[in-house]
């Protein structure tokens, strides 16, 4: 498996975890402005899944939370985002 492959893959398991929690759910949902009926669609776009691991790097309770379930060190999921479209961007943070 490519790292761009594992890179969606990890991306598709958090968007599966976020889903699960309504209060998460419903936070990205609102950040995103995506509607439910579009999710069916844009969860096959690299795009999407780039915002999916945005939303989850954005906060470290979300990333350790995710992490912990799925078995992953923190530093995997930055290394996956990195792997998404924009992933290569320079952080100013």
């Amino acid at each position: 498996m490519t790292a761009q492959e594992s890179a969606d893959a990890m991306a598709l398991q958090a968007f599966g975890w976020l889903l699960e929690d309504p209060a998460l759910r419903d936070a990205f949902l609102n950040e995103t402005g995506v509607s439910p009926s579009d999710l069916p669609h844009l969860v096959k776009t690299r795009r999407f899944l780039a915002a999916v691991m945005d939303f989850l790097l954005a906060d470290d309770r979300r990333v350790l939370d995710f992490c912990a379930s799925a078995g992953l060190t923190p530093a995997s999921a930055l290394k996956a985002r990195s792997h998404l479209p924009g992933g290569d961007l320079p952080h100013w943070t």
